[in-house]
Formats: structure tokens, C-alpha cells, sequence
């Protein structure tokens, strides 16, 4: 019977000892919902100006530009593995991704009118992303 060990999001650690009763009982639904709320929380930050500087305290975060002027953003570059933002324009003047230096996978486009959102996604590889939504 293999057993291991894992932690709960309030800090807890309990043995698991693969299809015992133990089992069912540590993975109760008001611990999975613990776990699932933990790992989806998503903050959401206005961001004001016409340039930002994206930075790992970013990660995760849905962060929306009320400027009226273009915004352009940068997200950071080297080790990018794990890096998750969440943009949305709702200022007249739209975003732009600043992608010197980085190498964009697909086809979506890094920039966007107001109401434009887009997901910029780090990849394993140094200075990659994988952009969903955006515009033209």
C-alpha cells in the first residue's frame, strides 16, 4: 500500500494511505473546496498610468488599466516558468505588450482596444510567453 504526505492550505499535514478510509475522510469536500479557493484566489488590482513594469509579485493577479492613454506593459524576462497575468483594458487608450527581448508563441495579438483582455502565460523557456486573447 503506498502511503505519502501532503499539506492542506490551512497548514495542516496528514498521512495518506492510498484507499484506506483515512483517506476518504482527509479528503473531505470542505477540505477540497479549502484547497480549490486557496489555489483560485485572484486578486484584482487597478493599475493607473501609461506604463507598467510587470514583476513576479504580479503572478497570478488580474490587473485592469483605467488610463485614458495607451498603456504599455512589460512583463518581466529570464526565468518566466510559472508567471501568470491577467490584463484587462478598461481605459480609452488600450494595452500593448512591450515584447522586446521576448519571444511571443502563437498567434494572439499582444495589443488591444478598451475592453481588450488578454492572459500572458510563462513558459519553461528564458524570456517565452504564450499570450490568450489581445487584439489586433
Amino acid at each position: 500500500m503506498s502511503t505519502f504526505k501532503t499539506g492542506f492550505p490551512d497548514g495542516t499535514d496528514a498521512d495518506l494511505a492510498a484507499g484506506t478510509e483515512e483517506n476518504n475522510r482527509n479528503w473531505s469536500p470542505s477540505i477540497l473546496a479549502g484547497a480549490i479557493a486557496t489555489a483560485v484566489a485572484i486578486v484584482a488590482e487597478e493599475r493607473t498610468g501609461t506604463t507598467d513594469d510587470l514583476v513576479a509579485a504580479d503572478n497570478g493577479k488580474y490587473l485592469y488599466y483605467t488610463d485614458s492613454g495607451a498603456v504599455t506593459i512589460t512583463p518581466p524576462s529570464g526565468d518566466v516558468s510559472g508567471l501568470i497575468f491577467h490584463l484587462t483594458s478598461v481605459g480609452a487608450g488600450g494595452i500593448a505588450l512591450d515584447t522586446t527581448g521576448l519571444t511571443i508563441l502563437g498567434s494572439a495579438g499582444v495589443a488591444g482596444a478598451q475592453g481588450v483582455t488578454m492572459t500572458v502565460v510563462g513558459t519553461d523557456a528564458a524570456d517565452t510567453y504564450i499570450v490568450i486573447g489581445g487584439g489586433a
